[in-house]
């Protein structure tokens, strides 16, 4: 292979956007083919809201492991780069740097390599030159360079400090401890500078700056940010000794918030029986950040201690107060505490409602709470507050809980589409045959007649209820399972249903020796490459079904399909699965194959 350096089309594009290209293409990969290590997606849905969807059995059953082929770089590139920077090319410098940080970020150990060579760049004339260097020799964790990165600090701007001074504070490294020190009282230093120093002497537990940093909290001309960062190092250092002085913040004549706010931070590692009493009046502040810190701090000091704020910390407005009281809960559980943390499963912030169901099944595997928590999670079910009725499904599904099934056919129907969800995954779960009716009743109007304007929360229930009757066995679904194998214009959002439906047929089918099924499932197959493609999770499922019911008939083609995959894939690993069941051919299934990347402004030149 040739090697010299040259810059690629990507150069041209910015490093924000180069460094997206790589997610990009998997973000595509993963609208495509609608299944990402048993994680469904659908197009026009954020992938970053946190909401956690009940699984699908569709996803794990045959468990095909997809290998991830790992990311390699080009033979010798860090070599090059490494040449790029000892040049005198002040535009390869910088891509080189830029390449170097790209590469660290997805995790190549390798170009810590360069590290002599960004060291040197520490004395390049530019202070743009200087500062990339530093910056990358911070990222590269490079402990080694962290007299030079000081020094260099120390003849250059605000800015580079404010990039090196963190990592020294990481690595504790002494010598910027005067410095920082020396900062508390020259009134002419940048503020920022100055919380900076704030932040490393308390990071040290520098002893040493307690006194400077207890003038500045209580000095009123100070900034208000300037004063909390103080109040944050001090509370960082001592262990005990500042109650008198958070005691006079607190006390203070019409005591500002900065004020409070500093009182709190002062006791952060402080346990002394006068500092839980300042902290209990701090929690019943009026500033829900205060109280907040105030709660948080005597959780950590004794979850006993906030056994008594409990009640008054669930009815504050801040998610943040009600957290502590849940986890004061799941840490000192008992049976009655159980049940009151029950009856906050309809807490409004979403990420509040899963902690305490976790709680809740955590604890209920105790037979002491078992009946009274789940008594307790009945009612719940029972209420009319929706969500309180979705975590309680979750919750009495996961348990397998069958007392709860006539109340779950309720609420399949119900107008939210959470409880819709999830009511029919815990009827899935518990697995009645007497639900089963119900559950077909249900799947035919969502197929006739859509309940609601959210047509995916349509589609998540569907493709459930398909799940629980081919589990079950029951093969009256099979007639309204057909209807979903074909390709629809006017029902794009069926996405999950089908694949469940097609999932399903080949678990109900598998006996049947159906020509006519086996022919339709090739025929999805072959329309992923058509004008109008089907979509990725009905060609897998159509795959693994084609398996499932041994269709010899269609074995060239998935023989066909398998040849096609030429990397490791969901849908050729599907295709190999069922051209086992079908043969009994012992086949190797796809091994991870090492993907040269080839992203880079500098790298080798390919030799063809």
């Amino acid at each position: 292979m040739l090697l010299h350096m040259f810059f690629t089309d990507s150069c041209f594009l910015p490093l924000s956007l180069r460094m997206k290209l790589p997610f990009f293409l998997i973000a595509g990969s993963i609208l495509l083919n609608g299944v990402v290590s048993g994680t469904v997606l659908i197009a026009g849905e954020a992938e970053e809201t946190g909401q956690w969807f009940p699984p699908y059995l569709m996803f794990s059953d045959p468990a095909l492991e997809v290998p991830k082929n790992p990311d390699v770089l080009p033979e010798n590139i860090v070599e090059l780069w490494r040449t790029a920077l000892r040049g005198s090319d002040a535009s390869h410098r910088l891509a080189a740097a830029n390449d170097l940080s790209v590469a660290w970020s997805r995790g190549f150990e390798e170009v810590k390599a360069a590290v002599p060579e960004l060291r040197k760049l520490l004395q390049d004339e530019s202070e743009t030159v200087r500062s990339i260097a530093a910056r990358l020799l911070v990222e590269l964790d490079a402990r080694e360079a962290a007299d030079e990165l000081f020094n260099c600090s120390q003849k250059s701007g605000s800015q580079f400090r404010m990039l090196v001074e963190p990592a020294l504070a990481k690595w504790n490294y002494q010598p910027v401890l005067s410095v920082w020190r020396s900062r508390f009282k020259d009134r002419s230093v940048f503020r920022r500078e100055l919380i900076m120093a704030c932040r490393g002497c308390g990071q040290e537990k520098d002893k040493q700056a307690l006194e400077d940093l207890m003038k500045i909290v209580h000095s009123n001309d100070r900034s208000r940010d300037v004063r909390l960062a103080a109040a944050e190092a001090a509370g960082q250092i001592a262990e005990s000794g500042l109650e008198q002085d958070a005691r006079k913040l607190m006390e203070t004549e019409n005591s500002p918030l900065i004020n409070r706010l500093c009182a709190v931070a002062l006791l952060e590692r402080h346990r002394s029986k006068q500092a839980q009493k300042l902290l209990v009046q701090l929690f019943d502040d009026s500033s829900a950040p205060v109280a907040a810190a105030a709660i948080r701090r005597l959780l950590e000091i004794d979850p006993a201690l906030v056994l008594d704020l409990s009640p008054r910390a669930w009815k504050h407005s801040d998610v943040n107060i009600r957290q502590a009281a849940a986890e004061c809960l799941d840490a000192l559980p008992n049976a009655d505490r159980l049940v009151n943390l029950a009856g906050h499963l309809h807490d409004p912030d979403p990420k509040l409602r899963d902690f305490i169901r976790g709680s809740l099944l955590k604890h209920v595997k105790n037979q002491e709470y078992k009946t009274v928590v789940v008594d307790r999670v009945v009612g719940v079910l029972n209420s009319d507050q929706w969500r309180g009725q979705e975590q309680a499904c979750l919750i009495l599904g996961q348990l397998e809980y069958e007392p709860a099934a006539e109340r779950l056919v309720q609420l399949i129907s119900s107008d939210r589409p959470e409880v819709m969800i999830a009511s029919a995954w815990a009827l899935k779960k518990i697995a009645l045959e007497s639900t089963l009716p119900a559950m077909l009743a249900q799947a035919q109007l969502q197929t006739s007649r859509p309940k609601g304007e959210n047509l995916q929360a349509v589609d998540r229930q569907v493709a459930h209820l398909f799940e629980a009757m081919a589990v079950m066995k029951y093969r009256q679904a099979i007639p309204l399972m057909r209807q979903y194998i074909p390709f629809q214009d006017r029902r794009r959002y069926q996405r999950l249903s089908r694949g469940a439906a097609i999932w399903g047929l080949g678990h109900l089918l598998a006996d049947d020796q159906d020509d006519r099924f086996a022919s339709q499932l090739m025929g999805r197959i072959k329309a992923a490459s058509s004008m109008k493609p089907e979509i990725g999770v009905v060609v897998y499922m159509s795959t693994i079904s084609l398996g499932r019911i041994k269709a010899s008939s269609q074995l060239e083609g998935l023989k066909k399909l398998a040849e096609q995959s030429v990397s490791a894939s969901r849908e050729g690993q599907a295709a190999k699965w069922a051209i086992q069941q079908i043969s009994g051919e012992s086949i190797t299934l796809d091994q991870a194959v090492p993907n040269v990347l080839r992203i880079w402004r500098i790298q080798p030149k390919v030799t063809r």
